[in-house]
C-alpha cells in the first residue's frame, strides 16, 4: 500500500480527523476535559487498558487507511491477509 504521507500530514483535517477518532474511542466528552491534569489521567487510563488501547488503534486505522491504493485492505493477524480484489468481487 502506497500511501502519500508527505500530503497527508501537510493536510490540516488528518489531524482533526485523527484527534477525533481517538477522542472518541477513548471515551473522552468535552465537559470531562477541563484541566491537563484530566488529560494526563485519560491518557494513563488509555494506556493501562487492552480494550480501549485497541479501540484507539482500530480508530487510528480507519483513519490513516487510503482506500484510493493499492494494496491489502484488511489484515487479520501477521500472515493472513484479505485483498481488496477478493472484497470486491463478493
Amino acid at each position: 500500500m502506497k500511501i502519500n504521507w508527505k500530503l497527508r500530514f501537510k493536510n490540516p483535517y488528518f489531524y482533526i480527523g485523527l484527534l477525533g477518532v481517538i477522542l472518541t474511542a477513548m471515551g473522552v466528552s468535552p465537559e470531562t476535559v477541563t484541566s491537563w491534569e484530566i488529560v494526563k489521567q485519560h491518557v494513563i487510563e488509555l494506556l493501562s487498558n487492552p480494550y480501549m488501547l485497541g479501540s484507539v488503534m482500530i480508530a487510528v486505522i480507519g483513519v490513516i487507511h487510503d482506500p484510493t491504493t493499492k494494496g491489502p485492505a484488511i489484515a487479520i493477524g501477521p500472515l493472513h491477509i484479505i485483498s481488496r480484489d477478493k472484497i470486491h468481487a463478493n
